[in-house]
């Protein structure tokens, strides 16, 4: 197995046979060529690659529930539906009769958007525009879609898609890095410091999940033995095909076999 460059340099990347790609709303946030040593081609249409590429997607959806641990961790402001319900809450700190807050913490109010931060006694006005918690406010976030495909010669094999505009801030959607490598937010005339601090975190805290997911297809598909490949399961007394190939080849042949009999048989009358 040979895992080759990322294709933000198309130019700079040699094809081959194999790749996946991650796709976020379609467009493309990581893609991968690589080799499979001891390439069986039975198990294109196994079950044992479906199991690959849905561990793939476990894989994903686990590095960015972390970033969201994260991100909750030092981000998630507490939320007041108004500003009334807030004077309250500081009026019932200050007798010790409702839950604490750490020091310093985001306030925000639902119905305004305003942003307060508390300093254990007071609530002040929090003016910097840098720091975005609309995905707290909102009750429907726009949808954010990844596909996670698997491709042999440009053709897809297999691929999932799911939404994680529910489970994902807007930050962790916004940022997706499978390397967890690189840090858009540090250079010469940026200045966007809590972004920079966050991505920081999980670049210390987390390493690359790609290798993991070129093992985990490479290895799904290169068993000792191809009769070790399951191409079907039965279901209820019904037998699906995971050959899905196999079975459209199989599908056209009878089709044409239909259409040539019927053709043979009209020009004899």
């Amino acid at each position: 197995m040979v895992e080759k460059k990322t294709t933000e340099n198309a130019n700079e990347v040699r094809s081959e046979r194999f790749e996946f790609v991650l796709t976020v709303n379609g467009y493309i946030v990581c893609q991968r060529y690589f080799r499979i040593g001891g390439f069986k081609e039975r198990s294109l249409g196994s079950v044992q690659l479906t199991e690959a590429v849905e561990h793939c997607v476990d894989l994903i959806n686990k590095d960015l529930a972390e970033k969201t641990n994260i991100y909750n961790w030092y981000m998630a402001p507490q939320v007041f539906n108004s500003r009334e319900e807030m004077d309250a809450w500081v009026e019932k700190s200050k007798k010790g009769e409702t839950f604490t807050l750490p020091n310093p913490y985001f306030v925000v109010i639902r119905e305004s958007g305003e942003v307060f931060n508390w300093d254990g006694v007071t609530m002040f006005p929090y003016e910097n525009k840098n720091v975005d918690f609309s995905d707290y406010l909102e009750e429907n976030s726009t949808p954010c879609v990844l596909k996670f495909a698997f491709l042999d010669n440009k053709k897809e094999v297999r691929s999932i898609s799911w939404d994680i505009s529910k489970t994902c801030p807007r930050f962790v959607r916004n940022n997706i890095d499978l390397s967890n490598s690189k840090n858009k937010y540090k250079g010469e005339g940026i200045f966007a410091p809590i972004e920079e601090f966050l991505v920081d975190k999980y670049i210390t805290s987390m390493t690359s999940i790609i290798p993991k997911i070129l093992g985990t297809i490479c290895s799904a598909c290169s068993y000792d033995a191809v009769s070790e490949y399951t191409t079907y399961v039965d279901y209820g007394g019904k037998k699906y095909d995971f050959d899905v190939n196999g079975a459209k080849s199989k599908y056209i042949k009878q089709v044409e076999a239909e259409y040539r009999a019927k053709t043979a048989a009209y020009f004899r009358n």
